[in-house]
């Protein structure tokens, strides 16, 4: 080997650390912990517990409980964190969770068009329900108690 072609492998070796450690501080330094009182974000946080739930995927149990080994059964385990947060900023302490689940069903697609579909078609019932709350109050009333309809509907 030429002293030039060691010269380069030493470079892009010294390089290569470097996009590493660099890489790697911005792993260990990325903020998701954003405080809802101030806003400061951090990473710093104590894990509160976790929670784990198995769902079946694809399969059935029999009704004994055990697995059904005819439809080739598979399962997905989600992942519940419960953090504990101490803003370095202001000290107000809050509890955040991460639900890998969860954030899969936000970022879908589809259901934010039902959502969307479905918001709509309660915009369309408000009319009937303020005829209904001036027609009846006490079936109005009975149906807010049991959930039908949001507390706070004007």
């Amino acid at each position: 080997m030429t002293p030039d072609n060691i010269f380069k492998l030493v470079f892009f070796l010294i390089l290569f650390t470097v996009f590493i450690i660099a890489f790697y501080n911005a792993i260990k330094n990325y903020k998701k912990f954003t405080c809802p009182k101030c806003g400061h974000k951090q990473n710093k946080s104590k894990e509160a517990n976790i929670d784990k739930y198995k769902y079946i995927d694809h399969g059935r149990k029999t009704i004994s409980g055990s697995l059904d080994k005819r439809f080739n059964t598979t399962f997905t385990t989600n992942k519940v964190i419960h953090y504990q947060v101490e803003c370095e900023a202001c000290g107000h302490s809050y509890e955040y969770t991460y639900d890998k689940m969860q954030e899969i069903i936000d970022n879908d697609p589809v259901i934010k068009q039902l959502d969307q579909e479905l918001a709509d078609i309660n915009k369309s019932y408000e009319p009937k329900l303020r005829a209904m709350k001036k027609r009846d109050p006490a079936m109005f009333k009975k149906m807010q108690k049991l959930g039908l309809i949001d507390k706070d509907f004007k």
